[in-house]
């Protein structure tokens, strides 16, 4: 089958483009009706300062296209796994298309902006200086839009240094810089889909085409994109006994986001020759200290890392907290306490439970389910959606299709991607979970039965050991 008639067979190809034709025109009228000042201190930063309309239809329409996309992203995969000739010719279009779409309720963009102007412009460290501690830092337009105003970003120094060349290198002011930023999360989404290309390219296409892809990554430009191609490269290069270049993307990896600190902590522990583990290890750690060095402050620094007080919401310890506080009749401070105290025993269990697993068999089908326990025991506050934007590439074995793991990935951040509101009663979110976990059971019992024996290492908690 031809690319043209896949692109005329599947809705996905005419939902992106539909997307940019709708969303260039919307951006326009709406700076027509607004200022630039205005827009930018609108209440979800891209939507027109009238909330009770435009507010409204912006996002109604979001949620709508995202649905879309996800109802329509099997078809489409389906449609191009029968694709014998160019498979990313339309793959690649689309992808083009999302990278110029206009993200329609993400601030991150103009968040990463006020973060290059905090350190040129201000000359403070974002590692230790809030946003909030800037004098009459409400009078720039751009610093109101950062994500992190009162508390430390929770970022990594490489992803600081890689803002300021953009903010450096990119012409005409925020402009240029949102160029620059989409054609770098269009370079990274393409490079990580190489990386998958190597155990099938239907199973690369499946990851650039998954709606969160599109819309986190591209359209929204979310600095995770960095993290999830530098984690697969460095599983790729592990792969390949490559052990020092792995090491050195891992490094980078975790300078970027330090949510991947956890997970690639097993491309040191999985060989068994010390030396190729020092190799590893050490690799790693040369390069985070040379990208820490430049924004190093003593103690500051150390506090700004540590501080959980901003990661504690939509967490699995929050969720206990607020059926505790509407159900038990109990305090903020001490159903959080307990609610902590409950995640942090049942985590320590799976740890122990996962880990004895793993050193008795040296079966990888129990690593991740060691990583996600020690995750939530030392981060009970983390946000549980981000073990699924690199999961897969730390945990996926070249004897496996990368569509298991991107099923994984689509099935736990749906929720996420429809922009569910913060502040829900206890009974939404108990149907918040349903919806996160419901679908990825489901997802590992249809990927068990495909006919492919797919064998998924990351959710080995759900998967009994094969003989």
């Amino acid at each position: 089958m031809r690319w043209k008639a896949v692109v005329s067979r599947t809705p996905f190809f005419w939902m992106a483009l539909a997307w940019l034709w709708l969303d260039i025109p919307s951006f326009c009228w709406w700076m027509g009706k607004a200022s630039i000042a205005q827009l930018l201190r609108s209440p979800m930063g891209f939507i027109s300062p009238d909330r009770h309309v435009d507010h409204l239809w912006a996002a109604g329409w979001y949620f709508v296209g995202v649905s879309v996309l996800i109802l329509s992203y099997q078809p489409a995969i389906q449609a191009w796994e029968t694709a014998r000739r160019k498979p990313w010719l339309p793959a690649g279009l689309s992808l083009l298309l999302a990278s110029l779409s206009f993200p329609f309720v993400s601030h991150d963009i103009f968040s990463y902006y006020g973060e290059w102007r905090l350190m040129v412009l201000y000359h403070q460290n974002p590692m230790t200086t809030p946003v909030a501690a800037i004098p009459h830092w409400r009078a720039d337009l751009w610093l109101i839009r950062a994500g992190w105003q009162k508390s430390i970003n929770p970022y990594g120094p490489a992803w600081f240094a890689l803002v300021d060349g953009l903010g450096r290198l990119a012409p005409y002011g925020f402009v240029g810089f949102f160029v620059f930023l989409k054609a770098m999360a269009l370079a990274s989404t393409l490079v990580t889909g190489g990386v998958l290309q190597r155990l099938r390219t239907s199973s690369a296409v499946r990851y650039v085409l998954h709606p969160v892809v599109m819309v986190e990554f591209l359209a929204n430009g979310h600095n995770d994109v960095i993290m999830v191609v530098m984690a697969a490269l460095s599983f790729a290069l592990w792969s390949q006994r490559r052990w020092i270049f792995a090491g050195m993307a891992a490094g980078l990896s975790v300078a970027t986001k330090y949510v991947t600190l956890v997970g690639l902590l097993w491309l040191a522990v999985a060989p068994r020759d010390w030396g190729q583990r020092f190799k590893v290890a050490g690799a790693a750690l040369v390069v985070g200290v040379i990208l820490l060095a430049p924004f190093w402050h003593g103690q500051a620094t150390l506090a700004g890392i540590s501080d959980p007080t901003h990661l504690f919401l939509r967490s699995p310890a929050f969720i206990i907290q607020g059926m505790l506080v509407h159900l038990g009749g109990l305090t903020r401070a001490s159903s959080r306490h307990w609610a902590t105290g409950i995640t942090s025993w049942i985590f320590c269990v799976l740890y122990l439970w996962a880990a004895k697993r793993f050193w008795r068999t040296q079966d990888p089908i129990y690593i991740a389910d060691v990583l996600l326990a020690a995750a939530l025991i030392l981060m009970s506050w983390l946000q549980f959606w981000y073990l699924g934007w690199a999961l897969p590439f730390y945990v996926v074995s070249r004897k496996l299709r990368a569509a298991a793991m991107v099923k994984y990935l689509a099935y736990l951040e749906i929720v996420r991607v429809t922009g569910w509101p913060f502040g829900l009663p206890v009974a939404l979110q108990l149907v918040q979970v349903l919806l996160i976990w419901g679908p990825l059971i489901w997802g590992i019992w249809r990927i068990r039965r495909s006919a492919d024996k797919i064998r998924p290492y990351g959710l080995g908690l759900l998967n009994r050991r094969q003989q």
